[in-house]
């Protein structure tokens, strides 16, 4: 921690930090080519079409002859290079460290893994991402600032859902977390302890590598499984000033805003600090087939505003405990209406730009000119840099522009920003 904040005392002595202001096309865009903006006025025009995404998506992950092969090729020397660094950590560090050297934006560095259900997959899981955090630490890779991880990476699913099944079942103030875990079977207990004990071996390491570990949501069916393994390990790595897990919440669900009263409460009560990653979410579609199939109420917001009142409420909780390091806040969004909330916020509150318990999150490609403009105004802005080789990402590329409605309204407002600033340059 003390090296990236030396590094940027020296970055911004050198260059003053200008105000945060998204609009300033020629600031933002300062380290793109006219031949880049042109291709990405192009990309995100297409994008803005959620059936030619639909089609796109189910294409390239056919089997069509002649098709789907041809497909694959023209998404890999195009839209891949976009959203992806590369299929090398080598290649994303270099992708990081551009991102830094050009607006003082960090890397959340994601190396893609699926889900996986053998006690052998979860270890070679922890082996390779302790491998990775080693690698970061090696290299000095000081704009590395968060790892995300998958829970089913590490822990296993079948576990996790019998886990949340059962507190289903429960009310909600009958059990607490130690008399849940000793009322699992044999099994589940074992798998739960081996898993919480790779966390911890993970976590240890993104210590030593002075990085976050950004612990992915899930669907319901394992989520509040999920959020009892959290509380367990921000109790031990949330302390002392230090943060080193967050926990995703989904604010598209009518229980996030319950969820994150209880846990902040919860990390009150034991004195270490509650870390959140907070998003819209990117189950929707599969959360409501579940409900209907399973016949019971929908756990989705009936509408998109209702999900931003809630994101932006939990914003304003969140930011009221950051000055008492009550908590830390990752304001993961492509929304300008969130951001701009959260920056008002931090100024009603006065928490400085630079305060080390707030991020700001989105993923490369998307967005770029809000990250670009909160890092050149000195506050600590991340993107998501993802690496790996085209067959094992693209599920993760085509997931993310399936499922993450709220991409399709950034883009629209990013493609606007593009056009302004080639008007703009061929102008003068």
């Amino acid at each position: 921690m003390r090296a990236s904040l030396l590094l940027r005392f020296v970055r911004t002595a050198v260059r003053p930090l200008a105000s945060y202001d998204p609009s300033n096309s020629a600031l933002v865009f300062r380290s793109k080519t006219t031949g880049q903006l042109i291709f990405e006025t192009i990309l995100y025009k297409l994008c803005s079409f959620k059936a030619v995404v639909l089609v796109a998506s189910s294409t390239l992950q056919s089997d069509i002859p002649i098709v789907s092969p041809l497909a694959r090729l023209l998404c890999r020397h195009s839209v891949f290079p976009f959203f992806v660094s590369g299929e090398s950590m080598r290649d994303c560090l270099m992708v990081s460290r551009g991102l830094y050297d050009q607006a003082g934006v960090t890397c959340i560095l994601d190396h893609n893994v699926e889900e996986k259900d053998t006690e052998e997959a979860w270890d070679l899981n922890l082996k390779n991402k302790l491998s990775l955090m080693e690698e970061l630490r090696r290299h000095d890779g000081h704009f590395v600032k968060f790892v995300p991880l998958k829970s089913t990476a590490l822990l296993s699913p079948s576990m996790l859902e019998n886990m949340t099944s059962f507190m289903e079942k429960q009310s909600s103030s009958s059990i607490n977390d130690a008399d849940l875990i000793a009322a699992l079977s044999n099994r589940d207990r074992e798998l739960l302890e081996t898993g919480i004990k790779r966390l911890e071996a993970l976590c240890a390491a993104a210590e030593r590598s002075d990085i976050a570990i950004l612990l992915d949501a899930e669907q319901t069916s394992r989520q509040p499984a999920i959020e009892v393994v959290a509380r367990r390990l921000s109790s031990s790595f949330n302390t002392q000033g230090r943060v080193r897990l967050y926990n995703t919440y989904q604010c598209y669900l009518k229980r996030t805003a319950a969820a994150i009263d209880r846990d902040m409460k919860e990390a009150q009560a034991n004195g270490y600090t509650f870390a959140v990653k907070l998003v819209r979410g990117a189950y929707m579609r599969t959360e409501r087939a579940r409900a209907t199939t399973l016949g019971y109420a929908d756990p989705v917001h009936l509408t998109k505003a209702a999900t931003d009142a809630t994101y932006d409420a939990a914003v304003t909780s969140l930011l009221e405990h950051v000055p008492q390091r009550g908590a830390s806040l990752l304001v993961a969004t492509h929304s300008r209406k969130s951001v701009d909330h959260a920056v008002s916020e931090m100024r009603r509150l006065g928490i400085e730009p630079s305060c080390p318990l707030v991020s700001f999150g989105s993923i490369m490609g998307m967005s770029d000119h809000i990250s670009n403009a909160l890092g050149l105004a000195g506050y600590n802005s991340a993107k998501l840099v993802t690496f790996g080789t085209f067959e094992d990402v693209l599920p993760w590329l085509c997931r993310r522009l399936d499922e993450n409605g709220d991409l399709f309204g950034a883009m629209q407002g990013e493609r606007q920003l593009y056009a302004k600033e080639l008007k703009r340059r061929i102008l003068h």
